[in-house]
């Protein structure tokens, strides 16, 4: 190369930055943008846009302030697509690493050969909220650098594609609840190493929760929710015990994140605590939630529950759980919220939980429960309805008095008379206030009756037991 040359090059370099920048600006339509932005928009062209909004929980701006609109109709082919509603480009390399369509009143099918699965480098995936349907196509599993992939609120059926365990050093939240899927549990994604929300909440999921044959299911998961579904079975031990991620330790500082070229990406859920649905926009690193609740999980609450001492939310509630309330429970100083009710849980109410002084919600009603029900600046802030339908059960905030064998309930409600129970009772199953319920609309309706006309659950089950009772003497008399 000529002197003069080396230096009208060094001129460049030194006086001419904007130059240099010009020419290796990632921004400049290269190739590969170009077939990006082909094939979101091809994607984009599968689907319809429905005319019709329906009510939705993600979609209410009561709740998240997401307004649901077309994000789609405003794309123009030719154009730059990162600069399109609801796409995300990287800083550096120019490559789209977000599809965030949630709310955009998507509808129609998920096809296999969606151009949508060709985005290679594609971090997170978001279509919550949208009128999806059919199955997920396997192809999803070619996504092996995702971090983040929701598609909750949509009408989505079928199993789960097995070809998602191909995310395996990046999948940090997978959400699919409030679909129609109908599969076993899948604990086939227990081997993900990075896996902190598994959303499974409100599909039909069915059959037993039990850990295959990895060392250590689910290490990092926070948040585990596989609520309103038909699981049976005992109750899932092995998992609790595995959970490292809600133990606590040194490194629990910050949110929970995602990081590409310096960019930050935190994940994001929902789910239902304290009566509501809460929106996570930011994961905590010290916020964990369990919540089992509308299944039919049967057994022991173990008292390993008690070594997840991030946990903030704790639902256990609509099972078929037995034995007594755990006293380690009140080793979770964090809780915020715990739902017990309706279940079997017999035996007294520990004094532990007078301990919990960030308790702000509290549901124990619809057991078995006997004794008088602890003293705590926490506790005394609950009303009855957080203990009714325990006829055994004595003391403030409750009108029964203790007094003789607290232990002892009465006599309308002894275990005698309910040696039945295992068969159920149709108004155990029946829906619950609060702002979210478990079933289908014929429960919903069952409890507005119920709440319409002031006959509250525990009040109805003691007619009922009355009512067993009055039979079965009816019938030893009749014998006699």
């Amino acid at each position: 190369m000529k002197p003069g040359h080396v230096y009208l090059c060094l001129f460049f370099l030194l006086f001419e930055p904007s130059m240099t920048i010009l020419v290796s600006s990632p921004f400049t339509q290269s190739s590969g943008r170009v077939d990006q932005c082909n094939a979101i928009f091809q994607f984009s062209n599968s689907l319809g846009i429905a005319t019709r909004i329906e009510s939705s929980y993600y979609c209410n701006a009561n709740f998240y302030n997401w307004t649901s609109y077309p994000r789609t109709a405003s794309w123009m082919r030719g154009t730059d697509c990162c600069k399109w509603d609801g796409i995300t480009c990287d800083n550096v390399t120019g490559d789209v690493i977000e599809v965030n369509l949630s709310c955009s009143r998507l509808q129609g099918i998920l096809h296999v050969n969606s151009t949508l699965f060709s985005l290679r480098n594609l971090r997170a995936l978001y279509l919550r909220d949208n009128k999806l349907d059919g199955p997920i196509p396997p192809c999803l599993g070619n996504l092996t650098k995702i971090s983040s992939l929701s598609l909750s609120f949509n009408h989505i059926r079928g199993s789960l594609p097995r070809s998602l365990a191909n995310c395996t050093s990046n999948l940090g939240e997978l959400d699919f609840s409030n679909n129609e899927l109908e599969d076993l549990f899948p604990s086939w994604l227990e081997a993900l190493p990075s896996l902190y929300v598994l959303g499974l909440r409100s599909n039909k999921f069915h059959g037993l929760v039990k850990s295959s044959r990895s060392a250590q299911p689910f290490p990092r998961l926070h948040i585990f929710d596989i609520s309103n579904n038909n699981f049976s079975g005992a109750f899932p031990t092995q998992y609790i015990a595995s959970f490292k991620g809600m133990m606590g330790g040194d490194k629990v500082r910050g949110n929970l994140l995602f990081q590409e070229h310096g960019v930050r990406n935190f994940y994001t859920t929902h789910v239902i605590g304290k009566g509501n649905i809460l929106d996570l926009r930011r994961i905590h690193k010290t916020y964990t939630v369990i919540d089992l609740s509308c299944n039919h999980f049967q057994g022991e609450i173990p008292e390993l529950i008690g070594d997840l001492k991030l946990l903030i939310g704790l639902n256990f509630s609509h099972n078929n759980l037995t034995g007594a309330i755990p006293y380690s429970l009140g080793n979770l100083t964090n809780l915020e919220w715990l739902d017990l009710s309706f279940n079997n849980l017999t035996g007294k109410i520990p004094g532990s939980l007078a301990d919990l002084t960030s308790l702000e919600y509290l549901n124990l009603s619809t057991n078995r429960l006997v004794g008088p029900i602890p003293e705590g600046k926490q506790l005394n802030t609950f009303q009855s309805d957080a203990f009714g339908g325990n006829p055994g059960l004595c003391g403030f905030p409750l009108q029964r008095q203790c007094g003789g064998d607290a232990n002892e309930p009465p006599a309308s409600s002894t275990l005698k008379d309910e040696e039945n129970t295992n068969n159920g009772s149709w108004i155990e199953w029946q829906a619950v206030p609060l702002g979210y319920g478990c079933g289908t609309v014929l429960g919903l309706s069952v409890g507005y009756i119920i709440l319409h006309f002031q006959r509250p659950l525990w009040l109805m089950r003691m007619i009922e037991r009355r009512i067993y009772k009055l039979q079965r003497r009816a019938r030893r008399t009749h014998e006699r």
